[in-house]
């Protein structure tokens, strides 16, 4: 989006009275919604977030899983993981708290489901297994 384009829009939008204040009715915020859908849906998550930065607003892309381990931000600051080890997952999230004297790290990847059922029912719980009917 060009600058003279940006300000001009920004303008129009601080004048217009039903985005004037936090109490505007909630129908305000759904036309707000859909003015800003379709002055931004030719650009990615990326470009909006740098268009918006550039006006002092924070802002950053919101990802789906997918997103984020695809995203280099992401890969290059490890908080995605592959343990070659796990027979069915591919990437996990690593922990994202950073403590200098103990680096986060992936021992083992999380169990499937029911992976455990047989250790946990049998040899902590000592469960039974229910005799067959046959």
């Amino acid at each position: 989006m060009a600058e003279p384009v940006q300000r001009a829009w920004r303008a129009g939008m601080l004048a217009d009275k039903r985005f004037a204040n936090k109490a505007s009715p909630p129908s305000a915020l759904g036309e707000l919604d859909k003015l800003i859908a379709a002055k931004t849906m030719n650009y990615g998550m990326y470009d909006i977030s740098e268009i918006l930065q550039k006006v002092n607003v924070a802002a950053t892309p919101v990802m789906n899983c997918e997103d984020q381990f695809s995203d280099p931000h992401f890969r290059d600051g490890g908080q995605c993981r592959n343990p070659a080890s796990h027979h069915r997952h591919g990437y996990v999230y690593n922990n994202p708290m950073r403590l200098s004297d103990m680096p986060p790290t992936i021992r083992r990847p999380a169990p499937s489901i029911g992976e455990h059922n047989d250790y946990v029912l049998k040899d902590l719980l000592a469960i039974p297994q229910p005799k067959s009917p046959i």
